[in-house]
């Protein structure tokens, strides 16, 4: 079985999370989180990190970082990864080639080739903007120099409309303000049988509930 690696953003949000009493939650003991090896890291970061390794808490870390991520299992780096990948799991931040950099950066000698015919699964929306297209290029480029196998999954992050419609019903909301949508003034059409008030936000204007 392979051991699931968080980078530190998600590991962070994660350790919050694990606070708020949700049914099943994983034991995050359990669970590595991916160390960079970038030299400067921020103050959160490092006193996260710190914590994970059960190393000395000192002044210059932050107690609440440090307490969160001694609730993990370890820290793991790049060279352990390179060393058994077939351990791990590895997941980060979607559109962030800054992980990958690392690991081909660490990929010399008797790790050049670790990586090579590993798998890549990217779970998210398809870029939708300019800036995101470039980014998402320069991920699968990365992934490529690796030797790796990338495979899309389609995961969004917007509900059907039919299941908002039920939702919204079943909940038994009294007022909505659509603040993401293209054409706020279409959902007052479509709850109309709601008996639900809508409020669509104007630029510029005060909205008074």
């Amino acid at each position: 079985s392979r051991q699931l690696v968080l980078n530190v953003k998600l590991a962070a949000v994660l350790a919050r999370l694990s606070e708020k009493g949700i049914e099943n939650f994983p034991n995050l003991g359990n669970l590595l989180i991916y160390s960079p090896k970038r030299k400067r890291l921020t103050k959160w970061k490092k006193s996260f990190l710190a914590g994970a390794v059960k190393s000395s808490f000192n002044k210059s870390f932050s107690e609440r970082e440090y307490e969160l991520g001694a609730k993990y299992g370890g820290v793991i780096e790049a060279e352990d990864i390179l060393r058994h990948p077939d351990n791990y799991i590895l997941v980060t931040s979607y559109y962030s080639y800054d992980d990958l950099v690392e690991l081909y950066r660490c990929s010399k000698g008797d790790f050049r080739d670790a990586l090579e015919g590993g798998v890549y699964i990217m779970s998210t929306s398809e870029p939708f903007e300019e800036e995101l297209e470039i980014r998402f290029e320069k991920l699968k480029n990365w992934i490529r120099i690796l030797g790796m196998t990338y495979y899309p999954i389609h995961s969004s992050g917007h509900i059907r409309p039919l299941d908002l419609k039920k939702f919204l019903d079943y909940v038994g909301v009294k007022c909505i303000i659509p603040i993401h949508s293209e054409a706020p003034h279409f959902l007052a059409s479509f709850v109309k049988d709601l008996n639900l008030k809508v409020l669509c936000p104007v630029k510029g204007e005060t909205l008074k509930l």
